[in-house]
Formats: C-alpha cells, structure tokens, sequence
C-alpha cells in the first residue's frame, strides 16, 4: 500500500506507520503458537484533492481484501490569509456597532480600551451535494466546504 502510494505521488514524509499490532495464533488448545497474526495502520496525507480518490483507490487495490479505509478528514492546510481576513471584519463590525450605540445614546465614540481575540475555532466541514473535483476521481471524494469564524471582543470609551 505504501509503495502504491508513494507511485501515486504521495510523498516518503506524508505516510506513517499509525499502529502495528503481533498476535499469536494457537490451535487446540495449544500453549505453542503455531503461527502469528499482523496488523498494521498508516496514515497518509494527500494534498491534492483532485488526485486523493485515484491515491486513496490505488492503496485498497494493492492492499486486496485486507485493505480497510477510515477516519478520512479533509482540512484547510494554511487558515492564516482567512482568519486575517475574518479578524479584520470582526474589527470593523465591532467598530460599526460601538458606534451605533454611542450614536444612540448621543456620545461620540471613543478610544478602544482593550481587544481580545479569543483562540480561533477548527474550521469545520459543510458539507455540499456533489463536486467537479470528486467526479473525476476513482474515489469519489465530495470536500464541500470549510467553515472558519473568530470571536473578538472590542471595548470602547464612550
């Protein structure tokens, strides 16, 4: 499985052993084992979304009946453009509103005081119905979308 991977354009560094588990195996009652039984989990990341299918296809085909796929998870794998982007509206949102209120209650808006960023959320999948990406490949693979948000908290003088 690591070589098809690796054929399919997987790099050496993004496959790991995840788990290896030896067992002996007994026959009869027998306290002598007469053979052993292997199992062994990798982890792979695939950072092309238009070539995961055929990768994630080529890897169970060479793995045969003793291949099983889990825990496949699609991530965003640079937030750090969006979450700028995302702070940068908060801010403005925040100012926006502050001013609403010191409008109503007929002050100027002040200086602010003090911000806080609260620690930025996982993006976290909506899911979409079908994708041009996911048809192509032999797996279908649908990424729908990720979703990220912040959460700041502005504190202005009035």
């Amino acid at each position: 499985m690591t070589a098809a991977l690796r054929a399919g354009g997987v790099a050496a560094k993004d496959i790991q052993t995840s788990g290896l588990s030896i067992w002996p195996n007994y026959r009869d009652n027998s306290q002598t084992p007469n053979g052993y039984g292997v199992s062994e989990s990798l982890t792979a990341t695939l950072n092309g979304l238009a070539a995961a299918g055929a990768q994630i296809d080529a890897a169970v085909h060479a793995g045969g009946n003793a291949a099983t796929v889990s825990g496949i998870s699609l991530n965003l794998t640079d937030t750090s453009a969006l979450l700028a982007k995302a702070r940068a509206s908060a801010v403005a949102d925040a100012k926006a509103k502050a001013a609403q209120y010191a409008k109503a209650l007929g002050e100027p808006l002040g200086p602010v005081l003090s911000i806080t960023d609260q620690a930025p959320t996982q993006p976290y999948p909506v899911y979409a119905a079908d994708s041009a990406a996911g048809a192509k490949s032999s797996v279908p693979i649908s990424p729908g979308t990720q979703q990220l948000s912040v959460s700041i908290t502005v504190v202005f003088a009035v």
